[in-house]
């Protein structure tokens, strides 16, 4: 059967010299990686497309899918499926085929990425990758301290205040609720990055919340076994469309921080702490686990710096029913339907209810198995390797992991990661 080197891709991405390549796909992705390759001193084959309708591109052949699985030469070749779209499907049309290697243009760009500092890069692509990772940085705490949001998004949600928020730390299914309800639904992680910040809107903002809190506010927010939604949310860090990668969707780290403190938002500082993929993914991750152990910035502590102290709603001075896998809190004009994301496909009635929806039913969204770096998620959860501290944050009596999971249900979490300490 087909082989997708993905992972094993970003432990030694020099195998690419010993392959003979095509790349299937002839559009943007494919230029990206026919540029780079040609920069790595490595030469493709050509291009291939599921139903070419043009003979050449980059002046070089493009052959059918077809052509290329009849001469497929099992020995070396190596196709790099370059489409975020259709990666799924052009997989599919190639997995058939026994001893076809495949990788993804996404595994490619983020080996370059874990690998730039080895001698076998060019200088020119080394420094490329560099100057790539200072304009990711600066890119990334230029839209923390601008807080995602303007002050234009917060006055839209004082003149809509049927829309109910899904307001919640990340990677908790919140993107499958809020496309299945685009109209009825608000969806954002943080509004204390704004308020409790220094910038020059942050007086706006405060008035904005004051006006807010006159409202009656819906809040839909969840929780997930925390080290599968830090593993989760550490490949959500990624943004296909720019090479090699993005490091905005990281700052979710920094939504789960205590922005009342003086200095948060020193920008060296910030820099300093921004977990950006180097060495190996294994480091990578366990640089993010430090950094979360450091600033306690796990999701449930989340709540806290987020919905307590801009509402003072302490969630965890409410019950919660472990066993039907969420529960409602209501306070002053506060209404909080808080999930479990384990249960969240037994909940449609539930959440239906609270929205008003009757016909309320699921759309999927933003799973991590259906995007290009499916297969690197897949390989690295079976392959990573735990710091025993960051187990032990999570899982030496915690009892805000408590207030939402069985002693049952925590066991069964300890026993499967106890395997990768």
């Amino acid at each position: 059967m087909m082989n997708v080197i993905d992972y094993e891709l970003t432990c030694n991405i020099f195998c690419l010299y010993k392959k003979k390549i095509f790349i299937y796909g002839a559009g943007m992705y494919g230029k990206k990686v026919d540029t780079i390759l040609s920069q790595m001193g490595i030469q493709t084959e050509g291009f291939c497309e599921t139903e070419p309708v043009r003979k050449y591109f980059l002046s070089k052949k493009i052959t059918s899918v077809t052509e290329l699985i009849e001469n497929f030469d099992e020995n070396n070749t190596l196709v790099i499926v370059a489409s975020e779209k259709y990666y799924r499907e052009m997989i599919h049309e190639l997995q058939a085929v026994k001893n076809m290697i495949v990788c993804t243009y996404y595994a490619l760009f983020v080996s370059l990425y874990l690998n730039c500092d080895k001698e076998e890069i060019t200088e020119s692509l080394r420094n490329n990758i560099k100057l790539f990772k200072e304009i990711s940085l600066d890119k990334t705490v230029h839209n923390f301290l601008n807080s995602w949001w303007t002050a234009e998004n917060y006055c839209n949600i004082l003149f809509q205040p049927s829309l109910i928020w899904l307001y919640q730390p990340g990677k908790v299914a919140s993107v499958t609720i809020h496309q299945s309800n685009l109209l009825k639904t608000c969806h954002f992680h943080s509004l204390a990055c704004a308020f409790n910040s220094n910038n020059s809107l942050t007086d706006t903002y405060k008035k904005i919340l004051v006006e807010i809190k006159k409202r009656p506010i819906k809040i839909i927010t969840g929780v997930r076994e925390p080290i599968s939604r830090d593993i989760s949310a550490f490949f959500q860090g990624s943004e296909e469309g720019d090479w090699p990668i993005m490091t905005n969707g990281n700052i979710w780290l920094y939504l789960f921080s205590d922005y009342s403190k003086q200095g948060e938002q020193d920008i060296d500082k910030l820099k300093e702490k921004i977990c950006i993929l180097d060495k190996s993914l294994n480091y990578s991750f366990d640089f993010l686990c430090k950094e979360i152990i450091e600033n306690k910035a796990d999701e449930f502590s989340w709540f806290d710096y987020e919905i307590k102290s801009l509402f003072g709603l302490d969630i965890y001075k409410y019950p919660f029913d472990k066993e039907k896998g969420y529960s409602i809190i209501e306070q002053d004009n506060i209404k909080i339907f808080i999930y479990k994301y384990e249960k969240i496909n037994l909940l449609e009635k539930a959440i239906g209810e609270f929205l008003n929806e009757p016909e309320f039913s699921f759309k999927n969204g933003n799973q991590g198995n259906e995007k290009v770096y499916a297969y690197m998620y897949k390989k690295f959860k079976s392959e990573i390797k735990l710091n025993k501290k960051y187990f032990d944050y999570y899982y030496d009596n915690n009892l805000k992991l408590k207030h939402f999971y069985t002693d049952i249900e925590i066991e069964q979490f300890k026993e499967k990661w106890k395997t990768k300490l």
